[in-house]
């Protein structure tokens, strides 16, 4: 079993090396290298610790900090930077109106983005998350809502190389869920650790790829200034039409 284990860990070690040396194949968007667009599109995502009468609770993840204090009375949610980005769940907005006009579902065909959903879980008072709202299945319970956090990718390609592990600790009637990068589980807790049987623990390894943060690591008021004002311009560098529908084919007013 040890042996096993050993060659998984040098395997996943050996493909990712692979890939980092040779890369995926190029994904081109209107005849442009995605990369062109690339960090344009892509934003931080954080992690808020909810903290409330001396007890801690669930963890949440968004691009929208504020917006989240704010449906929570500004004090319950405590926000810090992830190490990784994501691409938001209105990036069209950045894209409709200009050179790169309705190609939102060719970016993410090309570059295998998925759906990252957030969902309350009606046994625990905290929030799970999935990439697949058909893997979530509680029988008799069709009331979930499911909330879009914004799209990851199921591999590494289009630039998306941080891998990013789901951790669910449930321990009785309470539980919350850790998105953690690949890199930091290992830091942190070793390179065997999503390996080992852990009790009232589940973890998912590969569970989305994401991308890392620009240049050196912003700090937490920079990046959030920096979401709030970055909508304004579209990709290709002209005003935003302040639209998130697909102007192509429409006709003029």
């Amino acid at each position: 079993m040890l042996l096993k284990k050993s060659f998984l860990i040098l395997f996943s070690f050996l493909q990712s090396f692979i890939l980092f040396i040779y890369g995926a194949p190029t994904v081109y968007i209107n005849n442009q290298p995605f990369s062109r667009i690339r960090d344009q599109l892509t934003q931080p995502i954080f992690e808020g610790v909810y903290y409330a009468n001396g007890r801690y609770g669930d963890i949440k993840y968004t691009d929208k900090p504020a917006q989240v204090r704010s449906n929570n009375n500004k004090q319950n949610y405590h926000f810090t930077d992830s190490p990784f980005r994501i691409l938001s769940s209105n990036f069209e907005i950045r894209l409709n109106g200009g050179s790169y006009d309705c190609k939102k579902d060719e970016i993410i065909a090309k570059c295998g983005l998925i759906p990252l959903y957030s969902y309350q879980h009606p046994l625990y008072n905290s929030l799970f998350y999935t990439t697949n709202v058909n893997d979530v299945n509680f029988g008799w319970n069709t009331k979930i809502k499911f909330t879009l956090i914004g799209y990851v990718a199921r591999e590494q390609r289009c630039g998306a190389r941080v891998e990013v592990n789901r951790i669910v600790v449930k321990t009785g009637r309470q539980a919350y869920t850790r998105l953690i990068s690949n890199n930091e589980v290992v830091q942190q807790y070793g390179p065997n650790f999503m390996f080992q049987r852990v009790p009232y623990m589940e973890k998912t390894k590969g569970f989305f790829y994401a991308w890392e943060p620009i240049g050196n690591r912003a700090s937490f008021e920079e990046m959030r200034k920096q979401k709030q004002s970055g909508d304004n311009f579209l990709v290709d560098g002209s005003p935003s039409p302040k639209s998130t529908i697909c102007l192509v084919n429409q006709w003029p007013f």
